[in-house]
C-alpha cells in the first residue's frame, strides 16, 4: 500500500546520503574494474568496504547523526576503533537488507530514480556490467568533487588494508550523512526525487508533509503522533482542519493506510491474547472458548453485534492506548479491545465517499495474499450484525487468525525457508510454540520527513 503511494522511500531509507554513496561506489567501481575485481568481487563488496571506513570515520568524529549509518553500532562495539591504524572487517554487517532498500532507490523503474541501470527496462534482459544515467554520472561526480581531496580517497580507497586513525578523522569531517558537506549532491537528489513526473505520488507526499509542517510545527519524530495528524487531524471528515483541494487525494490515501494498520493491530492484539492463554495443548474450540471466557468484556457479548458498532466512538487517544496496554501486558481485555479497534476502522471506512478510488482500492489489500483484507472484514460485519457477538469474535478466532496463521507461517517455509510459527498442530490439538508479540508498522512519511530534513526542505 505505501509503496503505491510513497515510492522510492522505504521505512528503512531515512538518509539520502546512502544513495548519492551507492551511485558513486558503482560508478568507481566499475570505472576501475580491471583493477579491482581481484580485491573486491562486486560493486557491493566495495560498497560495504566504503561505508564502513567513512562510517569509523564518523564514530571517531562523535557525530551526532551517527545512529543512522549502516553498520555503525556493530562496529562500534567491536572494538576496532581502539586500533591505529583502523583494520578492516568485512562481516561488520550480516545481512545487507538495508543496502538492497537504498539499492533499490537508484535503479531503473517507476518506483526509482533510474541512476545505475541494470537491466533494459523494456526487455528485461540483464547486462553484463550496470550503465550510470546521466543523472547517475552527474551524482557521482559531485559526490567524488568533494571525496577527492581526502587522503583515504587517493591512498586507500582501493585497498581492504588497515587505515590510521587521523586519515578516518579527516574523511569523517568531509564526508557527513547529513550531506552538510555535500550540497550539490544535496540539490541533485532534491531533484531527482521531486521535480519529476513520473514520481508524482512522492511528491504529492512531500507537499502534504510540506503543509503540516508549516501547519504545525511538528518534527515528525514520533510515529504516535503521526498516525494521529494522518489518521485524524487531516482526515477528510475533519471539520477543524480542512484541507486545500490538492492536498485530499494524498491525505485520504495516508489515511486509509493508517486505518489498515490499526486494523491489523486489532487482530494482532486478539492473536497475542490467544497464545497467552494456550498454556497447555487444546483443541480449537476449547481454546476459542477460554480466549473469550478469560477475557474482561466491557459489553454482553451475547448481545448483537450491531449494538456495540453504534454505540462506537473511540478517539485516538484511546486506540492508541488499547494497543499500549496489548502490547505491554498480558491484558485480558486485548481480546474486546481488538474487536472495537477493528469496528472503529469499520465504522470509519466502509461507507466513505470523499475518497479517491486509489484510497479504496487499499480495502483491498490482502484479499489475494497470505492477509485478511479490510473488504472482507467489512463484508463478515454486515453478515453477522445481528447475530451475538460472541459468534462473530469466534469467526474471526478461527478464520482471521488461527487458520490465516497456519497458511502465513507455511509459505513464509516455503518461499523464504523460515519459521514463523507460534502454535503448531497436532492431530485436533493446538501446542503453543511461542508468544506473540507486535507493534506497528512503520509510517513511509517518517522516513521521508528525515529525507526531506537532511535536503533542507524544512
Amino acid at each position: 500500500m505505501q509503496n503505491a503511494i510513497c515510492p522510492v522511500v522505504t521505512t528503512v531509507t531515512s538518509r539520502p546520503y546512502y544513495w548519492v554513496l551507492f551511485t558513486w561506489a558503482n560508478y568507481d567501481y566499475y570505472r576501475h574494474e580491471d583493477e579491482l575485481k581481484d580485491v573486491f568481487k562486486s560493486a557491493d563488496e566495495y560498497i560495504r568496504k566504503t561505508n564502513y571506513f567513512i562510517t569509523c570515520g564518523a564514530l571517531l568524529n562523535g557525530f551526532r547523526e551517527i545512529r543512522n549509518f549502516i553498520g555503525s553500532d556493530s562496529i562500534d562495539g567491536s572494538g576496532v576503533l581502539l586500533h591505529n591504524p583502523v583494520p578492516y572487517n568485512k562481516d561488520y554487517v550480516k545481512g545487507l537488507s538495508t543496502m538492497a532498500y537504498y539499492r533499490a532507490g537508484i535503479a531503473a523503474g517507476e518506483a526509482a530514480m533510474n541512476l545505475v541501470i541494470s537491466e533494459n527496462v523494456d526487455t528485461g534482459e540483464k547486462y553484463t556490467k550496470p550503465k550510470m544515467s546521466y543523472s547517475g554520472e552527474q551524482l557521482a561526480k559531485a559526490f567524488e568533487k568533494v571525496l577527492q581531496g581526502t587522503v583515504y580517497y587517493q591512498k586507500y580507497r582501493f585497498s581492504t588494508s588497515s587505515v590510521p586513525k587521523e586519515v578516518l578523522m579527516e574523511l569523517g569531517q568531509i564526508i557527513r550523512v547529513d550531506l552538510s558537506t555535500l550540497p550539490e549532491c544535496r540539490e541533485l537528489i532534491k531533484g531527482y526525487l521531486f521535480e519529476r513526473d513520473r514520481l508524482r505520488k512522492l511528491q504529492e507526499c512531500k507537499n502534504y508533509l510540506d503543509y503540516i509542517y508549516k501547519d504545525t510545527g511538528n518534527d515528525f519524530a514520533d510515529r504516535g503522533q503521526l498516525r494521529e495528524i494522518l489518521f485524524d487531524r487531516y482526515s477528510s471528515q475533519s471539520q477543524a482542519n480542512p484541507l486545500p483541494d490538492e492536498l485530499k487525494e494524498i491525505a485520504g490515501e495516508w489515511e486509509t493506510v493508517v486505518g489498515r494498520h490499526y486494523f491489523t493491530v486489532g487482530l494482532q492484539m486478539i492473536w497475542k491474547y490467544m497464545t497467552e492463554v494456550l498454556s497447555e495443548p487444546m483443541d480449537l474450540q476449547s481454546w476459542i472458548q477460554l480466549s473469550m471466557d478469560d477475557a474482561v468484556a466491557p459489553f454482553d457479548p451475547e448481545q448483537p453485534l450491531e449494538l456495540i458498532i453504534n454505540q462506537l466512538n473511540l478517539n485516538h487517544e484511546q486506540c492508541e492506548a488499547m494497543a499500549e496496554k496489548a502490547r505491554r501486558n498480558i491484558s485480558a481485555d486485548s481480546v474486546w479491545n481488538g474487536l472495537l479497534l477493528t469496528l472503529m476502522v469499520y465504522n470509519r471506512f466502509h461507507t466513505r465517499a470523499d475518497l479517491s478510488e486509489r484510497a479504496k482500492s487499499f480495502y483491498y489489500f490482502g484479499s489475494d495474499d497470505s492477509s485478511v483484507s479490510m473488504n472482507q472484514y467489512f463484508e463478515k460485519v454486515e453478515e453477522y450484525k445481528n447475530r451475538p457477538i460472541r459468534e462473530f469474535v469466534d469467526y474471526i478466532m478461527q478464520y482471521y487468525i488461527v487458520r490465516q496463521h497456519m497458511e502465513t507461517a507455511f509459505m513464509k517455509l516455503i518461499r523464504n525457508n523460515v519459521d514463523g510459527f507460534y502454535i503448531e498442530q497436532i492431530g485436533r490439538q493446538y501446542r503453543r510454540l511461542h508468544v506473540f508479540d507486535f507493534a506497528f508498522q512503520g509510517l513511509r512519511m517518517e522516513q521521508l520527513a528525515s529525507v526531506m530534513r537532511d535536503l533542507r526542505c524544512f
